[in-house]
C-alpha cells in the first residue's frame, strides 16, 4: 500500500477567530513495505494526519492518495480505503454510548456489563 500527501494543510475552525493550523503544507510519500513512525508533541497534528489519510477529515488544502486513489475526490472508494487504513481512537471508552452491550453468537444473545 502506498500513501502520498501533496501540499496538505488542515485548519480547525477555519475562517473563525478560533482558527488553528494543525497541519501546514506538508508533502511526503510512503511506499509499500516501508515502516514509518510519526512522532511529535501533544497537539502537533499526528492524529489529524491519520484522520485526513482515512478520509474522516477533509483537507483545507492539498491532496491525499491511498494506492493512487484520491481520498477526497473518490468518495465511492472511501469504504475500500478505510479497510486499508485502520484507526484506533485514543480513548475508545468515550465512544461507547450504552451501558449494556449485547453479544450474539450463533443466535444466542447475552448482555454484558
Amino acid at each position: 500500500m502506498s500513501i502520498k500527501i501533496e501540499d496538505l494543510t488542515y485548519k480547525y475552525l477555519a475562517g473563525t477567530t478560533f482558527e488553528t493550523i494543525a497541519i501546514d503544507n506538508i508533502s511526503f510519500e510512503m511506499n509499500d513495505g516501508e515502516i514509518v513512525g510519526v512522532v511529535g508533541n501533544n497537539s502537533s497534528g499526528k492524529s489529524t494526519l491519520v484522520l485526513l489519510i482515512n478520509g474522516m477529515l477533509k483537507p483545507t488544502r492539498g491532496k491525499v492518495y491511498v494506492d493512487g486513489v484520491s481520498v477526497i475526490e473518490n468518495k465511492s472508494e472511501l469504504a475500500n480505503i478505510r479497510k486499508k487504513i485502520g484507526v484506533v481512537f485514543q480513548y475508545p471508552e468515550y465512544h461507547l454510548f450504552q451501558e449494556t452491550v449485547y453479544i450474539t453468537v450463533s443466535g444466542f444473545n447475552k448482555p454484558c456489563k
